[in-house]
């Protein structure tokens, strides 16, 4: 019945003069299935998920590790939502980490990290707006600022490079209940410099930021999926927090690169 509906209205409306009106479905179509609701935490759905889900970690023992900091927005998203929980923010960029050392006050749960995160230790380069330093779309690829965002010029910082396995292992606990990454298209080199912890020790979530940028660093839905690994169910976080389920859906309905937040919840 569904096919035969739409098979009618292409029939009627599937014309250029009905452009914007399309347009218009679709974007509205995309917003109802969690994408590009941006504007808030809570159209997001981050903070209310975050609300929910520390409940269940809310101890001394458990760290939250946030990879792509930039000026401390989700980091202070946890500690405002917890009272034990330990933070280990990643940011790299010098202007994004003076500006989240000013809004986080210094805290015994919270320590910053002012490297990258990737797949192997190295020096690498960092991308941002030449007269916006710190911003939120700074990446380890230009096309992002040139391409994605429309910007002729950009600054090129040198940075250090790190990966979640080697930090881990100077830290007491490698208690991990969440690993959020938020590195404008880098998500699939975190991931692979993360494969110790997702096989021996996996958190119990992991959030990805998954945007325009993943298609610069030709990083797909499902390479995300496969470098987590089959003990994780994936879901999109809808405005409020709650979750949509991506399990077993079509490329159609994953493969869209436009901003959503992705949450891999670990299956027991």
């Amino acid at each position: 019945m569904i096919g035969k509906l739409l098979d009618v209205y292409s029939h009627f409306f599937a014309k250029v003069k009905f452009r914007k009106f399309n347009k218009f479905l679709f974007l509205a179509g995309a917003r109802g299935l969690g994408i590009l609701n941006y504007k808030t935490s809570w159209a997001s759905g981050e903070e209310p998920f975050l609300r929910r889900f520390l409940m269940d970690y809310d101890n001394s023992d458990s760290i939250v590790l946030d990879v792509g900091a930039n000026k401390g927005q989700f980091a202070s998203w946890v500690l405002r939502n917890s009272s034990k929980l330990k933070v280990l923010s990643f940011e790299p960029n010098p202007a994004a980490a003076v500006i989240l050392k000013k809004n986080i006050d210094s805290s015994k749960r919270h320590l910053l990290i002012e490297k990258g995160v990737s797949s192997s230790i190295k020096i690498g380069k960092i991308y941002d707006y030449s007269k916006n330093a710190g911003s939120g779309h700074a990446s380890m690829y230009n096309e992002v600022i040139t391409e994605i965002h429309n910007h002729k010029t950009f600054s090129e910082t040198p940075i250090e490079l790190t990966t979640i396995d080697h930090e881990l292992e100077t830290l007491p606990t490698k208690r991990v209940c969440l690993l959020k990454i938020d590195t404008e298209g880098h998500e699939k080199d975190v991931l692979i410099g993360s494969k110790i912890l997702l096989s021996s020790n996996p958190p119990a979530a992991v959030l990805v930021e998954f945007n325009e940028m993943n298609a610069v660093s030709n990083t797909q839905f499902r390479t995300i999926k496969q470098l987590i690994g089959d003990k994780y169910i994936p879901y999109r976080l809808l405005p409020g927090g709650s979750l949509l389920p991506l399990k077993g859906q079509s490329p159609l309905y994953t493969e869209i690169y436009a901003y959503q937040n992705l949450v891999f919840l670990r299956e027991n």
